[in-house]
């Protein structure tokens, strides 16, 4: 391989590590954010009167919860494509064994956290859509 090709692979790589490494802190920030949120505009709204408050107000925490979780998606998404990319030049270059990407992949670690991300949305998703179907029942 020429210097040249070396040189941008090299910097490719650390790019794409970069952005994969922005897209994971992205997606902890969003879960961050989205529990902050809901639980916010959960504590507004059961701090007023319930005869007040309209009933798809209920279902706002819910709404910006999806949302949440489809942008989360895109975010998991993205990393899965870069690393995959990642992984593909790793072993062009390195040979099967690979790099950093090629190891990762298969320890549970790794995937316990993926993992960690989806089982955050489905909960947030359910106790959001529960609370809604709860507290709608307190607007008549």
């Amino acid at each position: 391989m020429n210097a040249g090709k070396e040189l941008f692979l090299a910097d490719e790589l650390k790019g794409l590590r970069q952005k994969i490494n922005q897209a994971v802190q992205d997606a902890r920030q969003l879960e961050r954010y989205a529990l902050a949120l809901t639980g916010g505009i959960w504590t507004w709204l059961l701090s007023h009167d319930a005869s007040r408050v309209p009933c798809i107000g209920w279902w706002v925490p819910f709404f910006l919860s999806g949302l949440g979780a489809l942008r989360a998606r895109t975010l998991y998404e993205e990393i899965g494509l870069l690393a995959g990319y990642v992984r593909e030049r790793e072993r062009a270059c390195l040979g099967e064994d690979g790099g950093w990407e090629t190891t990762v992949r298969g320890r549970t670690s790794q995937k316990s956290r993926a993992m960690a991300g989806i089982v955050f949305w489905v909960i947030l998703l359910t106790g959001t859509f529960g609370g809604a179907i709860w507290l709608t029942r307190r607007c008549a």
